[in-house]
């Protein structure tokens, strides 16, 4: 009778055991979204280069380098306004929307995804929809953003020198 206790026991014990350990809960990585960054682009074959600054209060600031025909073009958005300057020339608009398919729409859709957690992790990155289309996408050790890729919207950047703001 106590061997079949004891038996009943051990089994229980095992079994709570294998319960508990394989339920437990994946950590996901946090990725940063208040951070600003050189990037390197392709997107629709045009090779774009500048900064980019982000917070999760939504403001994205994107300044281009490269190529020259849109070197000194900064595009920003704050509290919905759209803000377009290229050296003394600045123009404001509060009812002004770039096309879902843009360059700076799909980083702005990419950064509202990080900012809300929405996206996946696994030991190979992270993935996300983006314009409805998938999305990889990494992270250093830091949680600040490496590179995304999204074939299906022509879109590959890599991010360099990021560094986390407050």
């Amino acid at each position: 009778m106590i061997k079949r206790i004891l038996k009943a026991l051990e089994i229980l014990f095992c079994c709570a055991a294998v319960v508990l350990c394989g339920c437990a809960k994946s950590e996901r990585a946090e990725v940063q979204t208040d951070f600003k960054a050189g990037f390197r682009a392709s997107f629709h074959g045009l090779s774009l280069e500048g900064e980019v600054l982000n917070t999760r209060r939504g403001i994205a600031d994107f300044s281009f380098s490269a190529p020259d025909t849109l070197s000194g073009l900064n595009l920003g958005y704050r509290d919905g306004t759209l803000q377009i300057s290229r050296g003394s020339i600045k123009c404001t608009a509060d009812e002004a929307y770039l096309p879902d398919a843009s360059f700076c729409s799909l980083l702005r859709e990419f950064f509202a995804h990080l900012a809300r957690g929405e996206y996946e992790t696994s030991d190979s990155g992270c993935t996300m929809t983006l314009n409805g289309n998938p999305c990889d996408f990494s992270a250093d050790s830091g949680g600040l953003p490496l590179c995304l890729s999204s074939p299906e919207n022509y879109l590959s950047v890599e991010f360099y020198n990021a560094e986390k703001i407050d």
